[in-house]
């Protein structure tokens, strides 16, 4: 007992502790030739032991390692002698691990300083160096990742972390823990309450098994093993293989927005999959992610050049499920389809996709099905130049199932269209659209009427339509070939059409009637809108015109209409119609008022029609039958007439 006392005093004196310190720091330089310090080693009565001011110096003699404080106690102390330290409890404090990349240089400085125990040099035992403990308590522990050979040389770091290793196990160069509530707060300010994994390290691999990683709204639950061979760690992102599971996990954008700050929004994404390959480039399987706001994506998805971008990010997606808006969908992943999703599209709204996308810096590749708040669609595109994706140019086919292109393109006298075709051109605005169209329009809603059964093979180009047009509907049977533009403010048509049948007043084209029935043979080169406003030249030929008081017909009417120094002039030719012409100032359906109110102004007590000021007409027309009551419904002329004169409002002048 009294020897036993001596000793414990004798351990307690400052300078023994200190030799034992140096003698503790040369035998493991010698046999491991590492560059380690101990300043001192104290041994208590009970056998724990102390070790104060711990440095390990790396291979440029900067501190690797440095821990003010370890506490523990030797549980076989004869072990020692033969390489195995086995140890109690054991408590650091007050440590910073610096890991680090030299300039020039391949090799981090821990791996060297790992392959010092094992570097096939004989060594004065041939039994690898042991250190095992069931516990290790950590406090205030530092940590850096440093790459000098990078601009920003501060990889990433991490500050005040604590936490409990246990089964902590050193044999030569391999290092394996089962880490439990580790604790810190990193380079990117997220504040990780709870990482436990069984984790492992050696020359060729590192494992995270059964890893649960928390922070206040993140939870990621998982499997996630590192293979490489020692050079490979140079170029981690590249070369790194990673194969991971992810079970059902969920994490915050708030926390990934923190180190990728491209990400918008304070979703929680649930999610679970495979993810393998590298950093650089992999592929995540089987992924099935949701969001607390309805964004879901369910498939397999390949990601190339992931980080190293400027080398031109891809991305491959097989989709089985993916439902999202525009808005959301932008928000988690502005580098894949964010930027190359057209703007329009957020007219989409809620939407579900399914299919195959490929995209590229500059191509995308899409054949999916999309269903949406507007209606379905169905493509097999080759898009270009997406860089400016609003002008993007396409090939390929599409099919549209009951889409509102008028909500699409905020057109309201356009409704639902159906097709299904071959399509070639560029432009997703009504604005920039400029594509060509070969294959047949099941529905097309104009005016609130929706045509069926046509056949379109042309180009259509920002509301303008010009090349061949078959339509076979109920109430209207028609081929057309020429130009019909409505994408100026003056609708233009230069087109040959051959109508076997139109109802203009269930087409809502003329409503004035309330029967309105068209065929024959029609040639228009005209500008305009309006009866009033109409330039160019009109021939009809066996035309057929049904109102609700007869039937008209002729065989050939040319109509001339042209405009010079706003006076208006109309000249119409026909053998069997009528010859003659209009000229002046006037609005076709104020015509009849004007002519009233000159009539009318005879009497004292007649209250005239409001009409525009400044209108005047001159006519002289040959009537050979009554298609005046065409235009001209309240006017009965027999046939064989002829009739001329002029009008003039100011005046209330009624000249026959």
């Amino acid at each position: 007992m009294l020897f036993l006392l001596f000793v414990s005093i004798l351990l307690s004196i400052s300078p023994v502790q200190t030799k034992l310190g140096s003698y503790f720091t040369n035998k493991i330089n010698k046999d491991f030739g590492t560059n380690l310090t101990i300043n001192k080693v104290d041994f208590s009565f009970l056998g724990s032991v102390k070790f104060r001011g711990i440095e390990i110096r790396d291979h440029h003699k900067d501190t690797l390692i440095f821990v003010d404080k370890l506490t523990t106690s030797v549980l076989n102390a004869r072990k020692i002698l033969n390489n195995e330290v086995y140890l109690g409890p054991i408590y650091l404090e007050d440590a910073y691990y610096h890991m680090k990349t030299y300039r020039g240089e391949e090799d981090d400085n821990m791996a060297i300083f790992i392959d010092s125990f094992d570097d096939g040099k004989e060594k004065d035992s041939l039994n690898p160096f042991i250190l095992k403990s069931k516990n290790v308590y950590v406090d205030n522990l530092d940590f850096k990742l440093i790459d000098a050979n990078k601009q920003d040389s501060l990889v990433y770091f991490v500050n005040n972390a604590g936490g409990n290793l246990q089964d902590l196990s050193i044999v030569g160069p391999d290092f394996s823990a089962n880490i439990r509530g580790l604790y810190f707060k990193d380079k990117f300010n997220v504040k990780v309450t709870n990482l436990t994994t069984n984790f492992s390290y050696s020359k060729t691999a590192m494992h995270f098994k059964n890893t649960k990683l928390a922070t206040k709204n993140t939870a990621i639950k998982g499997d996630i093993d590192f293979y490489y061979k020692r050079e490979d760690l140079a170029d981690f992102v590249n070369k790194v293989k990673i194969d991971a599971n992810f079970k059902s996990s969920k994490v915050a954008i708030q926390d990934i927005k923190k180190f990728y700050r491209e990400l918008q929004g304070t979703d929680v994404l649930d999610f679970k999959g495979e993810l393998k390959g590298y950093l650089n480039n992999f592929d995540v399987n089987k992924l099935l992610l949701t969001s607390k706001k309805g964004l879901k994506v369910d498939g397999d998805l390949s990601f190339v050049n992931a980080i190293d971008t400027e080398r031109g990010f891809v991305f491959e997606g097989d989709l089985n499920n993916l439902r999202a808006t525009y808005t959301e969908l932008k928000k988690i992943s502005p580098n894949v389809l964010g930027k190359n999703v057209p703007s329009e599209f957020n007219k989409l709204g809620w939407f579900t996709l399914q299919g195959n996308l490929k995209v590229t810096p500059d191509q995308m590749k899409a054949s999916v099905t999309v269903n949406s708040e507007i209606g379905g669609a169905i493509t097999d595109l080759q898009l270009t130049n997406i860089d400016n994706i609003d002008y993007a140019t396409y090939d390929g086919t599409i099919a549209l199932e009951e889409f509102n292109i008028g909500e699409f393109f905020n057109d309201p006298l356009f409704g639902i269209l159906s097709l299904k075709g071959d399509v070639n051109g560029s432009g997703f605005k009504l604005s920039n659209i400029d594509t060509k169209f070969d294959g047949n329009v099941s529905q097309f809603e104009f005016k609130n009427y929706i045509y069926n059964n046509i056949v379109a093979n042309g180009q259509y180009q920002n509301n303008k339509f010009d090349g061949d047009l078959k339509i076979d509907d109920e109430n209207f049977k028609m081929q057309f070939t020429g130009l019909a533009d409505l994408s100026s403010t003056i609708n233009k048509f230069d087109f040959k059409s051959n109508i076997d049948f139109l109802n203009l007043k269930e087409t809502n084209l003329f409503t004035r009637d309330s029967t309105a029935l068209l065929k024959g043979n029609i040639t228009l080169d005209v500008e305009g809108n309006t009866l009033d406003d109409i330039i160019g030249i009109a021939v009809f030929k066996d035309v057929f015109y049904t109102n609700q008081k007869k039937e008209f017909s002729f065989k050939e009417f040319n109509v001339y209409s042209s405009i010079k120094d706003s006076i208006k002039r109309i000249d119409v030719t026909s053998e069997d119609i009528a010859n003659g012409y209009l000229s002046g100032k006037f609005t076709f359906s104020e015509v009849p008022k004007v002519a009233q109110n000159a009539l009318g102004s005879i009497y004292t007590n007649y209250e005239p029609y409001n009409v525009a000021p400044n209108q005047f007409l001159d006519f002289n027309f040959t009537i050979y039958n009554q298609i005046v009551t065409v235009f001209f419904p309240e006017i009965v002329i027999d046939d064989n007439t002829k009739i001329k004169g002029n009008i003039e409002s100011n005046k209330d002048k009624f000249k026959l």
